[in-house]
């Protein structure tokens, strides 16, 4: 079904990591003392570009039950370690996430702040067991908030791979996101789409004093990013 999602990405200098996790609220219910010490541990308030009240928005997207992402970036990976060392009594499960993004060939969905994605779940995407096809549309950035809306459903693998190999195949699908990206964004059949590109992450998952905690490492081509 329809969902919002809400991301508090920080980019604070490498000083300031103090609590540097990558924090996904799951439970609509997260008390509002909670985000005060979170925050103020990560020194959100030494961050000019961060909206001195951010509160009020937040406790709103708890009351309207959107998810709420708060992601800190780690600075190295001898951090990344540490951190899931210290973290691995907690320790959950591990998920190997490919991802690959589509667009039309005329930038239909981009040119909209909007970008299809299919997620593979396993070691490798030819062999994956598990796959999720995303829209997300409507991004709008206010004072260093991130507001997007998300709409997500399962997809069998082999249509995602299928898609993955020929995305025109995007055009005649049945699943209900296709047929929304078509409705809407009116990508024509003579145009097409284009995969535009995509990324791996390993992501770690831990269940610490009641919250999910989820520390993630990400190949692009050109580098890592952790957080």
């Amino acid at each position: 079904s329809l969902s919002l999602s809400l991301s508090l990405s920080l980019s604070l200098t490498k000083g300031f990591f103090i609590n540097p996790f990558h924090i996904r609220f799951s439970n609509p219910q997260i008390p509002y003392h909670l985000f005060m010490n979170l925050l103020r541990s990560s020194f959100i308030f030494s961050n000019p570009k961060f909206p001195r009240n951010p509160f009020s928005l937040l406790i709103k997207a708890v009351v309207e039950k959107m998810e709420v992402e708060v992601k800190l970036r780690l600075p190295d990976s001898a951090a990344h370690q540490s951190l899931s060392s210290i973290l691995s009594p907690f320790f959950q499960k591990t998920h190997f996430q490919h991802n690959f993004f589509f667009d039309g060939a005329l930038s239909e969905l981009s040119s909209r702040r909007a970008i299809l994605r299919i997620r593979f779940y396993g070691v490798d995407p030819g062999t994956a067991e598990r796959c999720v096809l995303s829209l997300k549309a409507k991004a709008v950035i206010v004072n260093g908030v991130s507001r997007v809306e998300e709409d997500e459903e399962e997809l069998d693998p082999s249509m995602g791979r299928a898609i993955w190999s020929d995305p025109n195949l995007i055009g005649s699908g049945e699943s209900r996101i296709l047929k929304r990206v078509r409705e809407e964004f009116g990508v024509k059949e003579e145009s097409g789409y284009v995969c535009v590109g995509g990324f791996k992450n390993v992501r770690g998952v831990y269940d610490w004093n009641g919250l999910k905690l989820e520390v993630d490492e990400t190949l692009f081509d050109f580098g890592t990013d952790r957080k």
